[in-house]
């Protein structure tokens, strides 16, 4: 894999996982430049755009995996904390008990 190759995969890897905006139609303007100066052809274009595009599809898949599974976690499934409203029913159970004892 070429020096571009790695540089246009990392940078639109990148940018397709933090922006949505990167799409076919870019791609396919920055490869058709890189096309034109001969620095690789119409074949080699098409299958780095596929490559990118299904790369970008399948770390969307993956974020989208870890964000949930990390949302599901931090909600308290898996940790059973309690709710505010329980915690201070039973802060208010505990000050009635030591007002009693005191």
């Amino acid at each position: 894999m070429g020096f571009i190759t790695k540089v246009l995969n990392i940078g639109f890897g990148i940018a397709a996982v933090v922006k949505e905006n990167v799409n076919r139609s870019k791609l396919e303007e920055v490869m058709n430049e890189l096309v034109e100066r001969g620095e690789m052809s119409r074949e080699q274009a098409k299958q780095h755009i596929d490559s990118i595009m299904q790369k970008r599809e399948e770390d969307r898949k993956h974020l989208k995996e870890v964000l949930r599974s990390e949302v599901t976690y931090w909600k308290g499934d898996s940790q059973n904390l309690v709710s505010k409203e329980e915690f201070d029913e039973v802060s208010e159970r505990l000050k009635t008990i030591e007002s009693k004892l005191q």
